[in-house]
């Protein structure tokens, strides 16, 4: 994933990176947040210790888990891309790169709740004209799943501005119009926020840096931006 900056007047990217290197060693440590050219320096941030770089202890007595290869995999090549289980529990995976497909498989899991001898389907194909790599996607909380963007297109770099969203019960893809003003969603990053709403990254203005959210009817889409704030770094998760 890219990490940008917005670089002031003598600020170096030495003196960036001479703070990362402190972020990893030291047990409390000051950071300035990325500021505009022109702007007051803001307060420095006082950061201790991060509880999420401490190495993870097993407790006693637990045993390592392993890896099952799941059963008649119906896949070819580089195999399948992006897993997303689904809330009646199973689990539906887009074919990967070779081939440029839009076509996805299902895992349904045995009687027993086991996916390594669950039954594999082929679902709906994607829209005519949308077969994306390198995807935004989320499982909604009605159960649909909404893909947008993709890196690449039918085997192509496109960092395409098409969606898409997927109706599990009636097994079914519609086309997603893009935000209003976006050509290029590419690779972006999204995510389901605590009230339930699906929010987009904008991978690739390069300074606008906004986010929209979507209200979801349906299979219609409707987006508006998420805060007038912008941030300075691209969104673009490669």
């Amino acid at each position: 994933m890219k990490i940008n900056y917005c670089l002031t007047a003598g600020v170096s990217v030495l003196a960036i990176a001479a703070v990362a290197a402190l972020a990893t060693g030291a047990s409390a440590h000051e950071i300035y947040p990325p500021y505009h050219v022109g702007q007051k320096a803001p307060k420095p941030i006082t950061l201790v210790s991060d509880p999420h770089r401490v190495p993870y202890v097993a407790p006693k007595k637990s045993k390592s888990g392993t890896w099952t290869d799941v059963n008649n995999s119906p896949f070819t090549g580089e195999g399948g891309w992006g897993p997303l289980q689904l809330t009646d529990g199973t689990v539906i995976i887009k074919h990967a790169f070779t081939g440029s497909t839009a076509t996805w498989y299902k895992l349904t899991p045995d009687s027993k709740g086991n996916y390594t001898t669950g039954t594999w389907s082929q679902i709906a194909s994607m829209p005519t004209g949308y077969s994306p790599d390198g995807y935004a996607s989320q499982v909604l909380p009605n159960g649909n799943v909404l893909i947008e963007g993709g890196e690449y297109n039918a085997g192509q770099a496109d960092w395409s501005n098409k969606g898409a969203i997927y109706d599990p019960v009636a097994n079914s893809w519609a086309s997603v119009t893009p935000p209003a003003g976006w050509a290029s969603i590419g690779d972006s990053e999204s995510v389901i926020l605590p009230d339930g709403t699906y929010m987009l990254a904008d991978c690739c203005f390069f300074g606008t840096g906004e986010q929209v959210l979507a209200t979801i009817s349906g299979t219609t889409v409707n987006w508006a931006k998420a805060t007038d704030t912008w941030k300075c770094n691209v969104n673009n998760d490669d």
